[in-house]
């Protein structure tokens, strides 16, 4: 394993920030236009994207539910994940086991108890490498592709947006932003709404499913966060993709219900 003060990255923190505002621009510009072809864009790269970090980051590196076959597609989810906004997939991943594991302490990174509603659900926080304990980082850097990724976090995120301007022109690079934009609001959905339940360590599940990609299932996900299906239905729209992944032999998948300890 890679030690851990080898994780250590720029900060992403002001540039999340940045293109977060730079997303809401673009989203209120789009829908001024009203331009259908450019808004539908949008829903298609946001859907890529909430699906890159729910199925990718969060269930095949932070839980380990999910083991992918084909190593191409596996890359496309990771650039997926970090045009959404979420920066390292690596880093992200790490940080989700703590919130697991420290569930609205004062250890929890984004407990909408320890930092405040907003700040939860606008990520305006920020983990030091060197402050995750090494425990949360096992199976993680076994991929020297996920260094790099991690380590040029901020370029890649960067290269996302402006080279559908260079290829394409301003309204691909507007699209890209707004995409964005509404995958701020789906994670604040997640960190803040779903855990915002009269009092700490009681958390909601909300109908929302058509903005959290199977994330809105949180009461069940954490009660089993080794099932690699948080939901039934259409409730789970990540997992039923995944499901046909598997039919086609791309994926495998783990159902664990008997697991309840949250600790990795």
């Amino acid at each position: 394993m890679l030690e851990l003060r080898k994780l250590s990255t720029q900060n992403l923190l002001w540039v999340r920030t940045t293109f977060y505002a730079l997303g809401h621009i673009a989203l209120f510009y789009l829908l001024w236009q009203f331009d259908l072809f450019l808004l539908f864009l949008t829903l298609c790269v946001f859907a890529f994207g909430g699906f890159a970090v729910s199925a990718y980051a969060h269930r095949t590196l932070a839980h380990k539910t999910v083991v992918w076959k084909n190593r191409f597609i596996e890359w496309i989810l990771i650039l997926g994940c970090v045009g959404s906004g979420i920066g390292s997939p690596l880093g992200w991943a790490a940080v989700h086991r703590m919130h697991h594991a420290y569930l609205d302490t004062d250890k929890d990174p984004h407990s909408p108890w320890r930092i405040g509603f907003w700040r939860s659900y606008f990520h305006l926080w920020d983990v030091k490498p060197e402050d995750v304990p090494t425990k949360f980082l096992t199976g993680l850097t076994r991929y020297k592709q996920l260094f790099w990724v991690h380590q040029n976090a901020i370029w890649l995120l960067i290269a996302f947006h402006t080279l559908p301007f260079v290829i394409f022109g301003i309204d691909w690079t507007l699209v890209t932003l707004a995409a964005s934009c509404l995958g701020v609001h789906a994670m604040g959905f997640t960190n803040a709404v779903n855990h915002w339940a009269g009092e700490p360590k009681k958390i909601r599940t909300t109908p929302t499913w058509w903005l959290q990609f199977g994330e809105n299932c949180h009461e069940f996900h954490h009660k089993y966060p080794r099932s690699y299906s948080f939901g039934t239905g259409i409730y789970d729209i990540s997992a039923r993709v995944l499901e046909t992944f598997k039919f086609w032999g791309i994926v495998d998948l783990q159902e664990n219900k008997n697991y309840t300890d949250n600790k990795e």
